[in-house]
Formats: structure tokens, sequence, C-alpha cells
């Protein structure tokens, strides 16, 4: 999982599998499930992360594993430090 963050648009963005981006779905307000071709979530976009608070962004359903919830917790600590 590679995790990227644009501070011009306070955008984050989750690279979670390196393949073509075939459809996109908006899941909640401001977040982006990106699918593939075999309809598999391969990124995803949370859009104005700075204006939600730590609590919003906890409430976020993210598919991620336990290890992958680790390495997101420890990189919102840094973003809303």
């Amino acid at each position: 999982m590679k995790i990227t963050y644009d501070q011009k648009v306070d955008s984050l963005y989750f690279n979670l599998i390196d393949s073509k981006v075939f459809e996109s779905e908006e899941i909640d307000p401001g977040v982006v499930y990106d699918y593939d071709e075999k309809d598999q979530v391969v990124g995803i976009e949370v859009l104005f992360l700075k204006g939600r608070t730590p609590e919003q962004v906890k409430h976020i359903n993210f598919p991620f594993s336990k290890e992958e919830k680790a390495v997101l917790k420890e990189f919102f600590v840094n973003v809303f430090a």
C-alpha cells in the first residue's frame, strides 16, 4: 500500500494495487473507491482530509488489514499533529 497526500487539494490517496482504474464510486461524501476490471478496490481517495475530525476519519470503512490499519493510524497521527 502506498499513501500519498496532496496538500494543494487536501486529498489523501491509498494506492492498494498497481492496476488500471476501470471505475470509481463515491461510497461516502468525499470518499472515492477506485475499482479495476475485476471489481477489486485498487485505490481509495479521501477528499477534504484536514476538514475532517479524527473521529470522522476513524469511522470511514477502509477495507484494510490490521497491519495496514496500524500504518494508517501512524500516518493520521502525523497529519493531524
